[in-house]
């Protein structure tokens, strides 16, 4: 089994006519290169949700991306990706890549 990098899941999972280039729902590009700086410290959009970032650099346990994708009660909307689903093994290489980007964006385990 070919082992994915969170890019990749992402891409894989959440672009197909909802987050690319050209169809960004909530503003949001998962497609393109570089997809960290397009969800590091950035503010999910939708009303009772505008106060969590998407990624927290560090901690996946306060980044919305990973609420999402695990259908936590108070989303908004409904669970990523919406066709389909992230197989545990997916998610826990998304929650190491937030992980990661602890330590490319000087984000430490609390978050702050």
């Amino acid at each position: 089994m070919e082992v994915k990098d969170a890019e990749t899941i992402l891409a894989d999972n959440c672009t197909v006519g909802c987050h690319n280039p050209t169809q960004m729902q909530a503003d949001l590009d998962l497609l393109s290169p570089n997809v960290a700086s397009r969800v590091v410290d950035k503010d999910a959009i939708g009303i009772g949700c505008t106060d969590r970032k998407l990624v927290v650099a560090g901690d996946p346990d306060s980044s919305y991306l990973i609420d999402k994708v695990l259908n936590v009660p108070g989303i908004c909307g409904g669970q990523m990706p919406v066709v389909g689903s992230i197989s545990g093994e997916e998610i826990e290489t998304l929650r190491q890549w937030i992980v990661d980007l602890g330590d490319s964006f000087g984000g430490t385990p609390d978050g702050g």
